[in-house]
């Protein structure tokens, strides 16, 4: 079975894009999918809660969010003009990635990455602030999490502990940009790879793989 390690960073627009592709193609064609996080601290703090830089800050990524929108299958799951309307400061993905290894630790994998695609729609579509424990606390309820144990896990020093090796470990050619996909521990894509791109690459992949295993017979 192939296996992809998928990073992403909650606020990351590509990654919102990528992640319904990459669920098609791990059903078709069998792929493991395992979720990593990949958070970039230096962004995390690089504004000042002042309401000249909330609204810079908010600005920039819209002008991003537009493109994504053209970028996307269904552009209605970019919703601009609510999120241009909201008085929060724009979200860094850090608190819903510790969210995402909480979720992990009490569910598994396959629900971690399940609670993070709600997250993102929460961010991208419903404009919640995705920074707010409240909002994430009340998402893993979604999935029948306990708010007492989801809580206590989200502040625990495992999950820190945990979102500082994901974001850190030493992967040659190194992570330095989202989205990205490790595939087979080998191959490290870092683009926003169409359905038809995905799907060709996993074939030449299968196709590679029985053509090893044919010389072996």
């Amino acid at each position: 079975m192939n296996t992809v390690e998928f990073f992403q960073d909650a606020t990351c627009g590509w990654c919102y894009l990528l992640s319904p592709r990459i669920r098609r193609v791990s059903k078709k064609f069998n792929v493991k999918v395992i979720h990593s996080s990949h958070v970039s601290m230096e962004y995390c703090g690089r504004f000042q809660s002042t309401p000249e830089t909330i609204q810079e800050e908010k600005q920039v990524n819209l002008q991003r969010w537009e493109y994504f929108q053209w970028q996307a299958e269904d552009p209605s799951r970019f919703n601009i003009e609510g999120m241009r309307k909201t008085q929060f400061k724009y979200p860094s993905g850090y608190n819903a990635s510790l969210a995402a290894i909480a979720v992990e630790f009490l569910c598994g994998s396959t629900i971690r990455w399940r609670y993070f695609d709600e997250v993102q729609i929460a961010h991208f579509q419903n404009n919640q602030n995705i920074s707010s424990f409240t909002v994430l606390t009340a998402i893993a309820e979604q999935f029948g999490i306990n708010k007492t144990q989801f809580q206590t896990c989200i502040n625990s020093t495992r999950v820190r502990e945990q979102i500082f090796y994901e974001s850190n470990r030493k992967i040659k050619p190194k992570v330095s940009s989202l989205p990205a996909i490790l595939i087979n521990e080998e191959l490290l894509l870092t683009k926003a790879l169409s359905q038809l791109q995905l799907t060709k690459l996993f074939q030449n992949i299968n196709s590679e793989n029985r053509e090893e295993k044919n010389a072996y017979v």
